[in-house]
C-alpha cells in the first residue's frame, strides 16, 4: 500500500524571550506565521494530504502544525501531541513513524532540527539544513508502519518558504 510521509521543521521562532521563556514555550515570530500560511497553500495545492497529524508540544510547533492543519481544511481537535517529537533525533521520529496505525496511511509530523536534517541524510538525502517551515516529502510502499526503515524511503521532494513557487 502506497503511504506517504511529510516532516515539517517549525516555522521561525522568536529568541526576544530566551531569558524568560522556556525553550518550549518559544513562539512564532510573525514571519514564521505567514511562512506556515503559506507552506499550507502549497500542500493543499500539492493534492495529497495528510490523514493523521503528529506534532511535537512545543509552542513552535504546536502552532505551524495548527495553522498548516487549517489551511488544509483538517480538524484541529484531530492533531495528536507527542512529547518525544520535541527535539527528537532521526531514529526517534522513525520509531514514531513505525508506531501509527496502519489505518493512517499519508502522515505529517511537526519537529525540531537537527533531528528533521539527520533524517534527510540517513534516507540518503543531502541536505545541509532544513530550513524553518521545510519540509521533507516520502513515500513508501508498506502494509504497516511497523515494517518502515530508512532504505524503504522514497525521497520525492524537499519544500521551504524560500524556494520559489
Amino acid at each position: 500500500m502506497e503511504r506517504h510521509i511529510w516532516i515539517f521543521r517549525h516555522a521561525k521562532s522568536s529568541w526576544t524571550n530566551a531569558g524568560v521563556l522556556d525553550d518550549i514555550d518559544r513562539t512564532l515570530t510573525p514571519r514564521g506565521v505567514q511562512d506556515a500560511y503559506n507552506m499550507g497553500e502549497r500542500l493543499l495545492a500539492s493534492g495529497k494530504l495528510p490523514s493523521c497529524i503528529l506534532t511535537s508540544p512545543a509552542n513552535r510547533a504546536l502552532h505551524t502544525a495548527a495553522i498548516i492543519a487549517k489551511t488544509i481544511n483538517f480538524k484541529y481537535e484531530n492533531l495528536l501531541l507527542e512529547a518525544s517529537l520535541y527535539h527528537a533525533s532521526a531514529e526517534e521520529l522513525m520509531r514514531v513513524l513505525q508506531s501509527f496505525p496502519k489505518e493512517c496511511t499519508h502522515i505529517a509530523i511537526f519537529a525540531h532540527n537537527p533531528g528533521i536534517t539527520d533524517f534527510a541524510w540517513q534516507s540518503g538525502e543531502e541536505i545541509l539544513n532544513v530550513s524553518t517551515c521545510g519540509v521533507l516529502h516520502y513515500k513508501t510502499e508498506l502494509e504497516s508502519w511497523s515494517d518502515l526503515n530508512f532504505s524503504k524511503l522514497k525521497f520525492l521532494s524537499y519544500d521551504s518558504p524560500k524556494k520559489l513557487l
